[in-house]
């Protein structure tokens, strides 16, 4: 079981990684996506379990709306459409408010100006964190 944890957490850092890398790549000259990517990067090396148990917790919570998406990839009105200002305004921790605030945007316009081809990598990106998510839960014995 632990064997299986490990893989989870490594896997789950690995693409939030290659999601983090793309965006910073998309917006080269943007210091704050910079410094953004940097933390994540950092992050992810130094505390991956927080990482997946953080980002995790989100991706659990759209749960419905990530298995619709996989049933249908052209699924995506939900996410390009929300604004999230609930969770952002739950969020406890003012410096991850602010940088959440300042990279939704940029994700939605990212994604709205990518090729569909690409576009549909993403989502399956995100199902496959999602996935890797509950899998994490089960093999560690933890609950949502």
């Amino acid at each position: 079981m632990q064997n299986n944890t490990i893989k989870n957490i490594e896997s789950f850092g690995n693409d939030i990684k290659v999601i983090t890398i793309n965006l910073s790549n998309k917006y080269p000259d943007d210091a704050f996506i910079f410094r953004a990517k940097e933390q994540i990067l950092l992050a992810v090396d130094l505390f991956p379990v927080y990482v997946i148990d953080t980002v995790g917790y989100y991706l659990y919570e759209y749960r419905d709306q990530i298995r619709k998406m996989e049933d249908n990839i052209e699924h995506e009105e939900f996410f390009l459409d929300n604004s999230y200002n609930d969770d952002i305004n739950n969020s406890k921790n003012s410096d991850t408010k602010e940088l959440v605030k300042y990279l939704i945007p940029k994700l939605k316009e990212c994604a709205k100006k990518m090729p569909t081809q690409e576009k549909n990598e993403y989502k399956k990106l995100v199902i496959k964190l999602f996935y890797t998510y509950v899998d994490y839960l089960i093999f560690s014995n933890r609950n949502h």
